[in-house]
């Protein structure tokens, strides 16, 4: 993983964050986004 690409990210989502609610929000996406990419990726892999 690159770090560096990661923080530039992480600083572009930030601009967007201006109440708790929209970190909770941002943090419920990352983490359906992640898994789901997960997912597909295993899934690629074991079905071909």
């Amino acid at each position: 993983m690159n770090k560096e690409k990661m923080q530039a990210f992480a600083d572009e989502l930030a601009k967007e964050v201006k109440t708790p609610e929209d970190l909770r929000q941002l943090s419920v996406m990352l983490t359906k986004m992640t898994v789901e990419a997960d997912l597909k990726s295993e899934m690629n892999f074991h079905i071909g």
